[in-house]
């Protein structure tokens, strides 16, 4: 899987919007090493789908990076707009889905700039953060929002595990069912299927990023009550995909947002791993969490103990005859992260199931997959 990604902030010369784009891993370690048709249009922001400018330009094998430019009518340029950039020449956002029993990942993610106005790239965006959105329908009419740096930097963009276990995860709550062949994980899609009665269904994901994982959560999971987590200087980007996901109304003391039409809820708490709990996450305060969900947070096996502490934490004791679930999306980068399992273990969790996400078609070149695991509390 890979990604178009914006190298440069936009700017306009001219009447001429311009910007470098690349197509690239998660981690940008490698390029993508196809000739394809990269679809360009400045259009209107989401949900509006007006295109004011379109151009097609041709990535080719063995290219690190790729200028684009698209010329702007002047009738256009008091209209904000976004720079949409994408292998399919149009859609208002990308797809996961079940096809033939089949889960399917796209095999290079669109990407759409930052909402510009040619007055504010006439006049510069001096210190302010340059960020491009990411579009994914998780569900019928149901799309995640998400906000990432731009650059070549790491940290602040979704990461495969985060885009594979959201389909999961999507394919669990759907009603077409699981797909076929990578495995069920049967308790986790129970409790999707049977919430408790008397609550909504309490989930915490730790690490959150640009909050792809726990916003499909929202969009799949009616009433559900999410809580996403990272550290403060995440809050940025996260806060602002609750808000561009949901939308809805928004409790201000707790900068909680709910969607108008699935219900569900979430806002952003900053939280350090292995450093005590804040109360108000806390199960000793209140409802236990039904789900506490992760992915690509085991990479660096230096931070794995706080993570896991943190996690038995949060887990508390068993309540109400009911466990709380860990599920953990990772795609192995290298062996030191087998520490994660020790410590689970060595904190009293078990693992319960497993499954096994392709990335690419079968028969490619390089195979990859993404692993989600499900831990309980030892029986």
């Amino acid at each position: 899987m890979k990604y178009i990604r914006f190298l440069k902030a936009t700017k306009l010369e001219s009447g001429r919007v311009s910007s470098l784009i690349t197509i690239t891993s998660d981690l940008g370690e490698s390029f993508y090493q196809d000739n394809v048709n990269i679809h360009l249009s400045a259009c209107a922001p989401f949900p509006d789908e007006t295109v004011f400018a379109r151009k097609t330009v041709r990535w080719v094998a063995g290219m690190r990076a790729l200028p684009i430019m698209l010329d702007l009518d002047r009738r256009w340029h008091d209209q904000p707009f976004q720079v949409r950039a994408s292998v399919f020449p149009n859609g208002l956002a990308d797809r996961l889905g079940i096809e033939q029993g089949t889960l399917q990942l796209p095999a290079v993610l669109s990407a759409w700039s930052d909402v510009l106005r040619a007055t504010d790239l006439r006049n510069g965006r001096k210190g302010e953060r340059w960020t491009a959105e990411r579009r994914i329908e998780v569900s019928s009419h149901r799309i995640v929002r998400c906000w990432e740096d731009i650059g070549e930097t790491i940290v602040g963009h979704i990461w495969d595990a985060g885009v594979a276990m959201s389909a999961f995860i999507a394919s669990l709550a759907s009603t077409s069912g699981p797909p076929q062949g990578v495995g069920l994980l049967e308790d986790l899609l129970e409790l999707l299927k049977t919430p408790p009665a008397s609550r909504p269904l309490r989930i915490i994901e730790l690490g959150t990023g640009t909050g792809i994982l726990g916003l499909t959560f929202a969009q799949c999971i009616p009433n559900a009550s999410l809580v996403l987590t990272d550290e403060e200087s995440g809050k940025t980007l996260a806060q602002r995909s609750i808000t561009a996901t949901l939308g809805g109304s928004s409790a201000l003391e707790r900068q909680t947002y709910v969607d108008s039409g699935q219900g569900a809820s979430a806002r952003f708490e900053p939280l350090v791993w292995g450093v005590q709990v804040p109360k108000d996450l806390s199960t000793d305060t209140g409802d236990p969490w039904d789900i506490i969900c992760a992915s690509d947070c085991t990479y660096n096996s230096d931070s794995s103990p706080a993570l896991v502490s943190t996690m038995a934490e949060l887990a508390g004791q068993r309540r109400d005859g009911r466990d709380p679930l860990i599920v953990v999306g990772m795609k192995r980068r290298h062996d030191s992260e087998e520490v994660f399992f020790d410590l689970m273990e060595k904190s009293g969790f078990e693992v319960r199931d497993k499954a096994t996400i392709p990335l690419a078609p079968a028969g490619a070149d390089v195979e990859e997959e993404v692993e989600v695991w499900l831990f309980g509390l030892h029986s």
